[in-house]
């Protein structure tokens, strides 16, 4: 896959856990805000090569 390891770890604690956004601050000791950051990121990583 081409994601890297950070964006796959906050995919799957967003999608397949099922966790919000504090839950995935809390795990991985971050902002909430930055949470939101790094999920937007690896959407649009992960989007890009399924438009093409």
């Amino acid at each position: 896959m081409r994601l890297s390891e950070s964006d796959r770890l906050v995919l799957t604690l967003s999608c397949w856990d099922g966790l919000t956004t504090d839950e995935i601050a809390g795990v991985l000791r971050i902002t909430p805000a930055a949470v939101r950051q790094r999920l937007r990121r690896a959407r649009t990583r992960l989007r890009r090569p399924l438009d093409a």
